[in-house]
């Protein structure tokens, strides 16, 4: 782990121990599942892809912890490949409607030369901001990220979604 990401992961830590210590919510959950559409900016050029996502909303704290994955299909130029991610969004300031978020996490990147049959993979960690407008059980959000991985590469994505929360559960 390089010095970057160390200082990612004491700030997500940071956050969580401040939401613990300022949020009103009552202590109630709920589940959120969405759609996605990313678009990824790389040297290979920009590629779009499409995906979803399932996670948990921890209403009595500022977080969502959630799960993706995306489907970039091959072009011309590049190889399909797919993202796996698990990762947290952090409230910045927990506003009723809009909310400010930072977002990160882990991912898998699978990439398929699909005239070759061959594949490879490489693991990352990836950081961003977003904000998402909520209302009632329906959430809309933009999302830009770095994704950075051990050969020392990044790449630039940005995610626009909808996703449904449901629930109420208690805990």
């Amino acid at each position: 782990m390089n010095n970057y990401q160390i200082h990612i992961n004491s700030l997500v830590g940071y956050l969580l121990i401040f939401g613990l210590s300022s949020s009103p919510n009552p202590l109630a959950g709920q589940i959120v599942g969405g759609v996605f559409i990313e678009r990824g900016l790389e040297s290979s050029g920009d590629r779009e892809g499409i995906g979803g996502e399932l996670g948990f909303e921890v209403a009595f704290l500022p977080i969502d912890v959630f799960a993706s994955g995306a489907h970039f299909p091959s072009t011309e130029k590049a190889e399909s490949f797919r993202v796996w991610s698990i990762g947290t969004r952090v409230k910045i300031i927990p506003i009723p409607i809009v909310g400010p978020y930072i977002v990160g996490g882990l991912s898998l990147t699978e990439s398929k030369i699909s005239n070759l049959e061959t594949s490879h993979s490489k693991e990352g960690s990836f950081a961003g901001v977003g904000i998402d407008l909520s209302v009632k059980s329906m959430k809309i959000y933009l999302e830009g990220k770095y994704e950075f991985f051990d050969e020392g590469e990044a790449f630039a994505r940005l995610r626009i979604g909808a996703s449904v929360l449901w629930g109420g559960l208690g805990l």
